[in-house]
């Protein structure tokens, strides 16, 4: 039988743990000093990279902040990051080694997936999101608890938190609804459609986007290639696109890789024999979304992103997809026209194209739901951390001034 002091720690173990956190405290101490804040991004995909890239550039712009980026699981070994930093239109010097990361002080670690990434020194964790939506598939309340910063989409996500765990950002945690900064572009206009287009071989024309979430309940896990090869029929005087999630087409355990294969080909088939017809893997869906007129979505946030358009939607109405929040179930189908089998799809889109501003109060419904700060969303996350400066740890005596800034007692709270 063991004794009731075998898990005690030793009185050498306490003394240890005790000389860390007083180098802990020292080290803090130290860099609450400094008078700029050091924040890491850490990415874990190219599409986290996309999330992280447009608040990178709002930060680098003001040069108020150290601003550094690291990446972790990415394919390929280096190739993230010459690439995708170059893409970005971010410098070289941004970029730094993981490992060289994790013993550097930072004031702040900003990720938008929960990942392996441990500094050895005390920071501050800050969440963003990856994608423009909450209370569709699930509940990020344990995401929440995790981080000591939450950038969130807006007052009403915030509401929402409030609801399933009140005083969650009363005292340990900190909430700033920043909006979604890789949709800015979208809204500011930045994107050439003629380009995107061209870019694909295709007509200046109306065009259809057909989108999709990667999880079974989703249009192509359900309904494969027909909503392409119906479309495309359908419609042959339009340009029609079929994309998803990249997780669709990646190597994941999620998703039988014979599956994926039998279904790109079909896609191709559809592509092949259809001159109107596009098949489009990538990771980056605004150009895309800035060329359509139209968007056939599920429950994925793109729909919500679309939203920000004012164009009209149809929506795949899947009776197996229960919403975490019933409500956002309803707002959904306000905000477009729907269809649940594949007969159904080609007269929703036309009656959508037909009457444009039919479902204009939904949408609009949409965009105030997700969406704060729309086309400046990075500036306003900038503004944040910024703001937040140099603290990196919820036990200094200036995160009072954090929860007082999240509550909106202090000026800096956003712009």
């Amino acid at each position: 039988m063991r004794s009731r002091n075998a898990c005690k720690p030793s009185p050498l173990a306490r003394l240890r743990r005790v000389l860390i956190e007083f180098a802990r405290d020292a080290d803090d101490l130290i860099g609450e000093r400094a008078t700029r804040a050091r924040v890491l991004f850490v990415s874990t995909d190219e599409y986290a990279f996309a999330c992280h890239a447009p608040v990178v550039r709002a930060m680098l712009a003001t040069g108020e902040v150290v601003t550094r980026v690291s990446v972790l699981n990415s394919r390929g070994g280096g190739g993230l990051q010459s690439a995708a930093l170059s893409d970005a239109g971010l410098p070289g010097s941004v970029f730094v080694p993981s490992g060289r990361a994790r013993l550097a002080k930072w004031h702040m670690v900003v990720s938008s997936h929960l990942n392996t990434f441990y500094p050895a020194r005390r920071a501050l964790r800050v969440y963003m999101h990856h994608g423009p939506g909450f209370g569709i598939l699930g509940n990020k309340t344990a995401i929440a608890m995790k981080n000591d910063v939450f950038l969130g989409l807006s007052e009403a996500e915030r509401r929402w938190f409030e609801t399933l765990r009140p005083g969650i950002f009363e005292r340990e945690r900190a909430f700033f609804a920043v909006g979604f900064p890789k949709s800015d572009a979208l809204v500011r206009g930045d994107y050439d459609r003629a380009a995107t287009l061209a870019s694909l071989g295709l007509q200046q024309r109306p065009t259809i986007l057909i989108t999709s979430h990667w999880q079974p309940a989703a249009t192509v896990r359900i309904l494969g290639d027909a909503p392409l090869r119906l479309l495309a029929t359908a419609f042959p005087g339009n340009n029609v696109i079929q994309t998803g999630h990249p997780w669709l087409w990646e190597p994941n355990r999620d998703i039988p890789a014979d599956w994926q294969r039998e279904l790109t080909a079909r896609l191709r088939d559809v592509e092949s024999s259809h001159p109107n017809a596009r098949f489009v893997q990538t990771s980056d869906v605004e150009p895309l979304l800035a060329a359509a007129d139209l968007l056939v979505a599920d429950h994925s946030s793109v729909m919500t992103t679309f939203s920000l358009t004012d164009r009209p939607i149809v929506f795949f109405d899947n009776p197996q997809m229960e919403f975490c929040i019933a409500e956002f179930h309803d707002l959904f189908r306000r905000a477009s026209h729907t269809f649940s089998q594949p007969e159904e799809i080609a007269p929703a889109c036309r009656a959508a194209l037909a009457g444009p501003q039919a479902r204009a109060a939904g949408r609009r419904a949409m965009r105030e739901t997700f969406y704060a700060n729309p086309g400046h969303a990075a500036e306003a996350a900038a503004h944040v951390l910024a703001s937040i400066g140099s603290v990196c740890s919820v036990r200094s005596p200036k995160w009072a001034r954090i929860l007082a800034m999240s509550h909106g007692q202090g000026a800096a709270a956003l712009p």
